[in-house]
């Protein structure tokens, strides 16, 4: 195969890519590739440039779950491909060893008594970002579908799946993350949803320990009211991000937590009601990123 050489300016020379290696190889425009010389001055052209690996080592002492899964979701979202591990504890492992199902494509290798090493075991290339949004707006919808028919049942006996649905937006958040961070990703197009990633996780977690507070607590007509109403604000969050931004939105927003607010002064001990308002905080945190999302597109 020849290709002809081009002058793009008096200093530099080029050479157009084949289109079918370049299709094959999902070659765009902004990506870097491999490009080395051999002892003949023969230059190889290979596929994309892998990210830098990195390499940390560290000392787990902890022995619980919570502490444990967020050291290494701070790891993991900074971009790190191994991470060497030294324990003491048997239980520490157990832990790890829960912690790490919840991470894309990190696995636990070279196992011994006091220490394991974790690995990325595949490429975040073809990630699409859009697409685990959208995947946590739906399990966040299936949360508020699950609280307001046991409320209204007054029987709270789905925690496991409350907490598996958290626990898996939480694993968006942090994919999510990682990719931005190892692809450098600044588009405005797409950034955003880096903080948008965040709410939501918020949203899933203020849900699951809401669900727990329930069990233990009265609710009247009224909260379940407002719970609906954060649910139906929050499917229209679901509209502006699969379509373009809803500005209206942020009037109903400040409607709904100023009705909220007035019920709680009327009735202190009202917890569902403050969820609530924590929830419409978080959904109103979202209406800027999705604002620059939208203006982006043009």
């Amino acid at each position: 195969m020849t290709r002809k050489v081009i002058q793009l300016n008096p200093t530099t020379l080029a050479i157009t890519l084949p289109k079918k290696w370049v299709t094959k190889v999902q070659i765009k425009k902004g990506d870097e590739l491999n490009i080395e010389e051999t002892d003949k001055h023969e230059l190889l052209v290979g596929g994309k440039r892998r990210e830098q690996d990195r390499y940390i080592s560290i000392e787990l002492k902890d022995t619980k779950e919570n502490p444990i899964r967020s050291y290494i979701a701070a790891l993991y979202r900074m971009g790190y491909t191994e991470i060497n591990i030294n324990f003491q504890k048997k239980e520490t492992f157990k832990q790890l060893q829960f912690s790490i199902e919840s991470f894309y494509g990190l696995d636990i290798f070279d196992i011994t008594e006091n220490s394991c090493i974790l690995r990325s075991v595949f490429s975040m290339d073809n990630i699409n970002i859009k697409s685990h949004i959208l995947k946590t707006v739906h399990i966040i919808n299936t949360m508020f579908d699950i609280v307001t028919a046991d409320i209204s049942k007054n029987l709270y006996s789905n925690d496991s799946q409350i907490f598996q649905f958290a626990r898996n937006c939480h694993k968006q958040r942090d994919l999510i993350h990682r990719v931005i961070t190892l692809q450098n990703i600044t588009d405005l197009r797409t950034f955003p949803y880096y903080q948008i990633s965040i709410n939501l996780s918020s949203i899933a977690k203020t849900i699951r320990i809401l669900y727990q507070t329930l069990k233990t607590t009265d609710t009247f007509p009224d909260d379940l009211k407002s719970f609906k109403q954060v649910k139906i604000l929050f499917q229209k969050l679901f509209i502006s991000i699969k379509d373009d931004f809803n500005f209206e939105m942020h009037e109903e927003e400040i409607q709904l937590t100023e009705k909220i607010n007035s019920q709680l002064d009327k009735k202190k001990d009202t917890i569902l009601n403050a969820y609530c308002l924590r929830m419409l905080l978080f959904i109103q945190n979202c209406n800027a990123p999705l604002a620059m999302i939208n203006i982006a597109k043009g």
